[in-house]
């Protein structure tokens, strides 16, 4: 006799609780030892086992393709849901949500594209926002179905957290004519002119650069602690000299904001 499991089962193993009777009949391929019967004749005592197979789901939500990670204030933000089959049947209507956002569409994953989340498959869920939170932390919760074959139905469930911070860049340029603003000189004396760029936000800075709006770059600075960074609370500083040359005049140096990788462009 052969004997089939049904969806969401296997057959138990043949004859391990040292009872014939009790025990399950159906060895390899579900087949049992050979019985002949002749006719009008039967024998109840063949049966086999059957063993649930458990299904199981498991995700792993990430920010910007990490857990934690600091990110600049209003910023683009990009949450990504990784969802694995982690148990011993398929599963279907396999959704996730956000506790914030709610539905996250899924983008890619389902290789034979029959809507059900195979053992060997990870889908991938994508959804975009805007970090304009000083802190954050989104809840992704996913859910999956599995209806067995005798009309059982199991319904798994897993959430994982991720979670974000933001920081708002800073970087005032101060310029000084001989350590002053606004110097009255003699025409044609000695003229320093002198910048002086300070770090007052929460990240280090990359990327610096300075122009004066007539002498063009202005590239030499002290202060840097040999990491090329200006970090949070250094400052950098830079003098050039001249003559004063006119009745009046000014340099003009001024800064644009941060770029979201944390550099800074002056001009």
């Amino acid at each position: 006799m052969k004997f089939v499991a049904p969806e969401g089962f296997a057959l138990s193993p043949v004859r391990q609780g040292g009872n014939p009777a009790l025990d399950s009949d159906a060895g390899a391929g579900g087949l049992s030892q050979t019985v002949n019967l002749v006719s009008g004749e039967h024998n109840a005592t063949i049966d086999a086992g059957l063993v649930r197979l458990v299904p199981a789901i498991s995700i792993s939500k990430l920010t910007n393709g990490s857990d934690g990670p600091v990110l600049l204030r209003d910023g683009q933000v990009a949450w990504t849901c990784a969802v694995t089959n982690t148990g011993a049947v398929a599963l279907a209507n396999v959704a996730v949500t956000d506790d914030r956002d709610g539905a996250i569409a899924v983008v890619s994953g389902d290789a034979n594209s029959d809507g059900r989340l195979d053992l060997t498959e990870t889908w991938l869920f994508r959804e975009t926002g805007t970090a304009s939170e000083a802190s954050c932390t989104n809840i992704g919760t996913v859910t999956g179905d599995f209806m067995d074959g005798l009309g059982g139905t199991t319904t798994v469930m897993a959430t994982d957290p991720s979670a974000h911070s933001t920081v708002v860049p800073s970087i005032p340029i101060t310029k000084l004519t001989n350590r002053v603003d606004g110097l009255v000189v003699l025409r044609g004396a000695a003229v320093t002119w002198t910048i002086a760029v300070t770090n007052t936000g929460a990240i280090d800075l990359r990327d610096i650069r300075v122009a004066d709006d007539r002498e063009g770059a202005i590239t030499a600075f002290t202060g840097d602690d040999g990491d090329k960074l200006l970090d949070v609370g250094e400052t950098w500083t830079s003098s050039k000299t001249g003559v004063a040359s006119e009745a009046t005049y000014a340099i003009r140096a001024d800064r644009r904001r941060a770029s979201s990788l944390g550099g800074v462009n002056l001009h």
